[in-house]
């Protein structure tokens, strides 16, 4: 079974306007600080099923047409795709906080047909945001959240309280997220005695069952 990554947008991947909190210009259109790089190893490097999931309050709406989000939207696409990153899917919520839809983080809808697949394991995936909705999705889907630490979306006491469990780490840059995901992919464990140094791996159960698989189909060649 393989792994998930649920990535937000606003805030985690491009940087959010102060302003209006919409990305509609071609001069808001900033990634967020390491973020192509450590997106380009995580797709070389790992396993994971690279999921965007984002509320755009409103898209579609004569306040917020098509055409003020496609073409920067767009533009992210293919600059992470230069770098050899690209989503497996890509889930947008359209509606606004008020309609309460089963749709909007941190409700589950946009993503019930990923939390039925067999395929996925969402035991060991994880949700990578900068709202407490992100953290939230993470307790809803059953799996732990990566907190990308914002100056603009603080969490309430409450929320710090109510979520703490679910935050699996905290960060202030992508460089610290892509070494906690290599770090929780492999343990390694020194033992020491008067002769020898032993190291041992303990793997990630999906990279175990990627090794199990691999050396299988080599011993029936």
């Amino acid at each position: 079974m393989r792994p998930i990554l649920f990535i937000d947008r606003d805030g985690v991947v491009l940087e959010e306007p102060a302003s209006d909190f919409q990305i509609d210009h071609i001069e808001k259109t900033i990634f967020v600080p390491g973020v192509i790089s450590n997106l380009q190893k995580i797709a070389n490097e790992f396993g994971y099923y690279k999921v965007m999931v984002t509320n755009q309050d409103g898209l579609g709406t004569a306040a917020y047409p098509m055409s003020s989000f496609q073409p920067f939207q767009e533009l992210m696409l293919r600059t992470l795709k230069g770098e050899g990153f690209v989503f497996d899917e890509i889930l947008i919520d359209t509606t606004f906080a008020k309609d309460n839809a089963a749709t909007r983080k941190p409700g589950t809808g946009l993503v019930q047909h990923l939390m039925n697949d067999a395929q996925f394991d969402l035991s060991i995936s994880y949700v990578i945001g900068d709202r407490w909705s992100d953290i939230e999705l993470a307790k809803n889907l059953g799996c732990k959240a990566i907190y990308l630490k914002s100056n603009l979306h603080n969490l309430t006491a409450e929320q710090e309280t109510a979520l703490r469990p679910f935050i699996a780490y905290e960060a202030n840059h992508w460089d610290e997220i892509y070494q906690f995901l290599k770090l929780g992919l492999r343990t390694v464990v020194h033992e020491r005695n008067t002769k020898e140094t032993k190291i041992s791996f303990i793997l990630h159960p999906y990279i175990q069952r990627k090794l199990t698989l691999h050396l299988s189909l080599d011993s029936t060649q």
